[in-house]
């Protein structure tokens, strides 16, 4: 979710939360709130995948909140988006994208997983964190089918379910021709109108090695669930990335990353030892800056110290003038 404000405020909004299930009443709450219609105007502009709301303020001579306080409210009003795979909220002073970053590292998915849900729930409960999201979100839907014990003693099979419903939605190659130059496939498959609809599902039937064919309801489980869009790996081992919004008003990047190693990390170490926990984003530049810091102090000194070493021809003197 984003959110602009300065007069105006755009808002991306995907969807509502359990408090607020709609940015209007988000909008009537905080307006109610404020003993005043702090939120003038209201435009939503919907996309395929996305949900762009902008809300227009009062002058800023005339409200009685001002634009990050009004970020804040709204955000907690509209809650967690499950469904939602990126939430944004910031103003035109300046948007609260993600200043935190944290990469963990593990060669088992399901332990990856196990410790990222752990780590988000940690986050979650400390001050000053505005929002958490992460790379491993399953977004793409995907149907599942399960043959049934039954279903095996009729001589099906997984593999057989499987190519047959491959072979009806998706198409089965019968030939292959050459056409000048270029080749082309022919493939046999369901029309579009057979093949566009969660209900066509009831009318496919299944063969067995005999040629007897049965419902696919009646041999096989079928499951609707979300699957993630892409596995990403480093090194052979899958990461997750997890991004967080810190209000700096309240708390800073090094100190929430600094309350977490004394508490979540020694926890999730303790649980997964091969678990690798890295610092990502402004945090890893805070790094390398402190460290570029030191290394350039000591350069200095040690210039400073020649630069007095030289006129004084001492090696004692210099020390003591410089301490």
């Amino acid at each position: 979710m984003s959110l602009l404000i300065s007069p105006i405020m755009p808002i991306l909004l995907l969807t509502g939360g359990e408090k607020c299930r709609a940015d209007s009443q988000c909008a009537e709450t905080i307006n109610n709130e404020a003993g005043q219609s702090l939120i003038e105007k209201l435009l939503i502009i919907v996309s395929d995948e996305t949900i762009s709301v902008e809300a227009e303020l009062l002058p800023q001579e005339t409200r009685a909140l001002g634009p990050k306080a009004v970020v804040n409210r709204w955000r907690t009003l509209v809650g967690d988006i499950p469904a939602a795979w990126n939430v944004n909220f910031g103003t035109s002073e300046g948007s609260t994208t993600p200043n935190m970053q944290l990469v963990l590292i593990h060669s088992d998915s399901d332990v990856l997983q196990r410790a990222k849900t752990y780590l988000i729930e940690q986050i979650k409960q400390q001050y000053g964190v505005l929002g958490v999201r992460d790379n491993l979100k399953s977004t793409v839907p995907q149907l599942s089918f399960t043959l049934k014990e039954h279903a095996k003693q009729l001589g099906l099979t997984q593999r057989n379910l499987s190519d047959q419903l491959s072979n009806k939605f998706g198409g089965l190659e019968v030939q292959r021709m050459q056409r000048g130059n270029e080749e082309v496939r022919v493939e046999i498959r369901f029309p579009k109108k057979f093949r566009d609809s969660l209900l066509d599902l009831n009318l496919v039937q299944i063969r067995n090695h005999k040629g007897q064919a049965f419902p696919l309801n009646a041999i096989a489980d079928v499951n609707f669930e979300y699957k993630r869009s892409e596995i990403i790996r480093k090194n052979g081992n899958q990461y997750s990335n997890i991004t967080i919004q810190v209000d700096k008003g309240v708390t800073s990047a090094e100190y929430l990353y600094d309350d977490l190693s004394h508490s979540a990390f020694k926890e999730m170490h303790l649980r997964w030892p091969d678990l690798v926990i890295k610092q990502a984003g402004e945090l890893e530049e805070s790094k390398k800056s402190k460290a570029n810091i030191k290394k350039a102090l000591i350069i200095s000194l040690i210039a400073i110290y020649a630069l007095l070493a030289v006129p004084l021809k001492s090696y004692v003197q210099p020390i003591v003038i410089m301490s």
